[in-house]
């Protein structure tokens, strides 16, 4: 079940992408908490294309976290892929 709720968040992050324009090479090269203390302080018209970002990898890091047998802290990363992606469409 849990398996399903990351492959269905993937999937909803996969078509907010495909609207919504690709992050910068710079956002690829820089860490996470880069990416969230950068898109604290974005300009409205780049702050989508951030959250997007930001949410992607934490869906990344909850998939991993959840094959690694830490629930708990794969729930906190989806926590955070819901919120970056409600920011991403603000």
């Amino acid at each position: 079940m849990t398996r399903i709720r990351v492959s269905l968040l993937l999937s909803l992050l996969a078509a907010l992408l495909a609207g919504i324009a690709l992050p910068t090479a710079a956002a690829k090269n820089e860490s996470l908490d880069e990416l969230i203390t950068r898109a604290e302080s974005a300009r409205p018209e780049d702050l989508p294309a951030l959250c997007i970002e930001i949410a992607r990898r934490k869906a990344e890091a909850a998939d991993k976290l959840y094959d690694a047998g830490s629930p708990e802290a794969a729930a906190a990363a989806l926590q955070d892929v819901t919120t970056f992606s409600r920011k991403a469409t603000d």
